[in-house]
């Protein structure tokens, strides 16, 4: 999987379609299996109790060391907690005027 990009990209296709196609498959398996849970609940807490020195997120979320640039990104709600969660939305951005840069003149300044 590490030297075969064409292979992780496919993987992450074939999973991505499996999510698509049952939406609420570990909404229904925690329903299901209150155990599990409960496990998990105790263990996430624990987790965050080692990790309360900073703020918890995904492994993909990190601070810009750049200005933001025009393209595609994920966008997710954080918590109270600064918890970020796993409900994501892909958006567009577009960025119109990098910064530092003067704006364009307004139409009505051209005539």
């Amino acid at each position: 999987m590490r030297a075969d990009a064409d292979y992780r990209e496919n993987q992450l296709r074939a999973q991505a379609s499996w999510r698509a196609r049952h939406p609420d498959y570990w909404r229904q398996y925690r329903a299901t299996h209150p155990a599990y849970s409960k496990r998990n609940s105790v263990l996430q807490l624990k987790r965050n109790a080692r990790r309360r020195s900073g703020v918890i997120a995904n492994m993909d979320t990190s601070p810009f060391a750049r200005p933001l640039s025009s393209g595609f990104y994920v966008l997710r709600r954080a918590s109270e907690e600064a918890l970020a969660k796993m409900n994501a939305y892909i958006v567009h951005i577009t960025v119109l005027s990098p910064p530092g840069t003067p704006s364009a003149p307004d139409c009505k300044e051209r005539m």
